[in-house]
């Protein structure tokens, strides 16, 4: 796991290179992931939980403008199904087990051929929601990282009253990611490829950096 989460780190800063332009703020209200002491189980389950949002959103945004109708649709199909389960810890394990295969769809995509094609788009609308669909998976995926790393860490301390909750919650949450790592890597060295076409100069270096604001999906 350390190997692939080096992977998407040395990914993601290899980006910088795209262009030395200023980035602009854009007030997202996704804190640091910094937890603080080793042992804030609150500060840390709330960064993943932001950490979470900030991925789903930007991985339809990007299968919305990456994926063919078809699978699209199909996975459309399957969050209406999802969003009809009333019992909370099936909806939650199939949504989570869903956004995987949302992460397995991008790692799939041609973006070298996506890249040409986008060039040629006169869309500005589509292009722009897609440049914040990059910026934002690629800033997801160092938050993710990052979580990964200290809720690695979180995970082995001592069970106790105060924490029953919350450590099966923390431990969740890095297996969940953990299991996707390999998709995300391929997505964030395809974005690469496509931030270009679609006028993104820079990717996100750090997990402290602001989100880019997002369309209603």
């Amino acid at each position: 796991m350390k190997s692939v989460m080096k992977k998407v780190i040395l990914a993601l800063f290899a980006t910088a290179a795209l262009s030395a332009a200023p980035q602009l703020s854009y007030g997202f209200g996704i804190p640091s992931v910094a937890v603080g002491g080793g042992g804030d189980f609150d500060g840390f389950l709330n960064s993943a939980d932001q950490a979470n949002v900030l991925m789903k959103q930007s991985s339809w945004s990007l299968a919305k403008a990456l994926l063919s109708k078809d699978k699209l649709d199909a996975l459309k199909d399957r969050r209406l199904a999802i969003e009809k389960i009333t019992d909370p810890k099936e909806k939650a394990a199939k949504t989570a087990e869903m956004e995987k295969d949302v992460n397995a769809e991008l790692a799939k995509v041609d973006y070298a051929a996506k890249s040409k094609e986008m060039e040629k788009e006169h869309d500005k609308a589509k292009k722009e929601n897609t440049a914040v669909g990059i910026y934002n998976f690629a800033l997801g995926a160092l938050k993710d990282t990052e979580l990964v790393a200290q809720g690695t860490k979180l995970a082995t301390t001592v069970p106790s009253p105060a924490i029953a909750t919350k450590l099966p919650r923390v431990k969740e949450f890095v297996s969940n990611v953990s299991g996707q790592m390999d998709s995300i890597t391929k997505v964030v060295s395809g974005l690469k490829q496509l931030a270009p076409a679609v006028g993104l100069k820079a990717l996100p270096t750090k997990s402290s950096e602001a989100a880019k604001p997002a369309t209603a999906d």
